[in-house]
């Protein structure tokens, strides 16, 4: 059971599962131990090993590791303003990603996904960048990776906000 802290209850994610057109898959997974970045729900995954050959541990991914493999999006949050990990075992690192589906929709806000130079219309494909946030293919001092995760499905209005169909890890388009 993964166990989250109240400290800060009424903090906003950055990832919301769209519940009436879903089939995204929820996943307890333990978090890379040496991960030190800020990880905001909505960020991309990367499914790795533990320097030790531990198998099935995630990391922030990014746009150049060849090893890792893209495994979704993170539910949970560790950063400045909601820390899910806060209450934890330092030697237990629980956390949570979401899994694609063929109708797995999330709205995701900033800053999960990079707003610098970035343009975004319904059907823009979205790519992992250097950071782990989801971005466009193209983009000023944005790389974006290779593989697909996810498609835009609609962009409201302010720019701060994307409802996206993830298509990783399954990869159905």
């Amino acid at each position: 059971m993964i166990r989250v802290s109240l400290t800060n209850a009424f903090a906003k994610r950055t990832l919301r599962p769209l519940l009436e057109k879903h089939q995204a898959t929820p996943l307890g997974i333990n978090l890379l131990s040496t991960e030190s970045g800020d990880i905001y729900s909505g960020m991309v995954a990367a499914l790795t090993k533990e320097v030790g050959g531990t198998a099935g541990v995630v990391q922030i991914a990014d746009n150049t590791s060849s090893t890792d493999e893209i495994f979704g999006l993170f539910a949970l949050d560790k950063n400045a303003v909601i820390n899910d990990l806060d209450g934890q075992a330092a030697d237990m690192k629980p956390f949570a990603v979401w899994q694609g589906g063929p109708d797995a929709y999330f709205r995701i806000d900033d800053p999960a996904f990079e707003t610098d130079s970035q343009t975004y219309d319904v059907g823009t494909p979205l790519f992992v960048s250097n950071n782990g946030k989801l971005c466009a293919a193209t983009g000023g001092a944005i790389t974006a990776g290779t593989n697909q995760v996810g498609i835009v499905t609609e962009v409201p209005a302010g720019g701060t906000r994307l409802i996206i169909r993830i298509t990783s890890p399954n990869n159905a388009a």
